[in-house]
């Protein structure tokens, strides 16, 4: 429990750090961001809305259309006229904000990675020689360098600030929709999914603790493939015959690593296939 507290902690940490990010170096786009991520998530409910009521008017108007030719001025003054003319105008709106989506996320991205290159740089320039070489600063920057976007990581949890702000207003558009239409069912998803919700922030937990486990076996690799990309160690390894042996030093290394990695990974396919299949089947 008190890993799961501090994988939690960890994430509401980096969220608020994301956005005094975004915030700071790009407050027009990120405001634009949220607007458009809003109004994208409310034109998909209006989408499936829109397709709701098609639905119902064509199984209204069967009866009414059923056999014979009927004209253009019949079918405007029909229940279908209005769905199709709905769904039209919020595609139409979705096209023009899809186009705005565009513009304002590059905007942000670009801005972004300039501020985060230029953080960096003002970062290291206050470093002196001891702190620039010292072993917490080598783990940090090994650590970094492995997550998935390196050092652009910042930047690519941001955009994911930005999916989650999209989740949480379709889960109070759609759910309330849900609570109008049938208290009793809504009550039961929220109540199933919170073992998954728990199950989730684990497999979180264990990624994270895997990152800090696998420093130093990064580090050893970075040692063992230095003769591959500096010149010196390069001519040493080729004369004293490492090669051979550093190749199997570091296959044995990433074996090991991979190996850790399948281990989190069958555990959260277990895990989540147990939850997906007690939800299908309740």
């Amino acid at each position: 429990m008190k890993k799961l507290m501090d994988t939690l902690n960890t994430l509401f940490l980096a969220a608020r750090y994301s956005f005094t990010f975004c915030w700071k170096n790009s407050k027009l786009n990120t405001v634009a961001r949220l607007i458009i991520s809003a109004l994208n998530t409310l034109l998909l409910y209006l989408t499936i809305k829109s397709t709701g009521l098609i639905v119902n008017a064509v199984q209204n108007s069967i009866p009414k259309f059923k056999g014979g030719k009927h004209t253009f001025i019949e079918f405007a003054t029909s229940e279908l006229a209005s769905p199709i003319l709905f769904l039209a105008g919020v595609l139409f709106f979705g096209m023009i904000l899809g186009r705005l989506n565009w513009y304002f996320r590059s905007r942000w991205n670009q801005r972004l990675r300039f501020a985060n290159q230029q953080e960096f740089n003002d970062h290291r320039a206050t470093l002196d020689v001891a702190r620039f070489r010292s072993k917490e600063y080598d783990d940090l920057s090994k650590r970094i360098s492995e997550l998935p976007m390196s050092w652009q990581t910042r930047i690519w949890f941001s955009d994911e600030m930005m999916n989650l702000f999209t989740t949480i207003i379709s889960f109070f558009l759609f759910g309330a929709s849900l609570v109008a239409s049938s208290p009793f069912y809504a009550l039961a998803l929220l109540v199933s999914s919170i073992p998954m919700v728990y199950v989730e922030f684990r497999i979180v937990s264990m990624w994270w603790n895997l990152f800090q486990e696998l420093v130093p076996h990064h580090k050893k690799r970075s040692v063992l493939e230095k003769p591959y990309h500096n010149a010196n160690a390069f001519v040493q390894a080729l004369m004293f015959q490492q090669m051979p042996s550093l190749r199997k030093d570091i296959e044995l290394n990433v074996d090991g690593i991979l190996g850790k990695y399948d281990v989190i990974r069958k555990e959260s396919l277990r895990k989540e296939t147990v939850f997906a299949s007690r939800i299908l089947f309740s």
